[in-house]
């Protein structure tokens, strides 16, 4: 019995350390939206933004307004200059011209 109860109080206590490796693990990914000030969240919103676009011909990397690289966070004018991912889309998305 004393060999569970002391598994128990090694995962309670390792618990809190694997949540912050695992939150920072996802961080570097492309999700570009970490602590945004209430106004760049408001205007995400607004224009529909979501991180991950469900067609691979319509996002973010391939968007007038759009300046980055594709490999990392860039920028939307529509959204004001605030960060966006590559693989984001929003409800303003025109196509670069070809």
């Amino acid at each position: 019995m004393h060999a569970s109860r002391r598994s128990f109080i090694v995962a309670a206590g390792l618990a809190p350390l694997a949540l912050c490796l695992a939150s920072r693990a996802g961080a570097t990914e492309a999700n570009c939206d970490g602590e945004l000030p209430m106004s760049q969240k408001n205007r995400r919103r607004a224009l529909g933004y979501i991180d991950a676009s469900g067609e691979p011909q319509r996002r973010c990397g391939l968007c007038t307004f759009f300046s980055g690289s594709e490999s990392g966070c860039g920028t939307c004018q529509m959204l004001s200059g605030g960060p966006v991912s590559p693989q984001g889309v929003c409800n303003s998305f025109v196509a670069k011209p070809r």
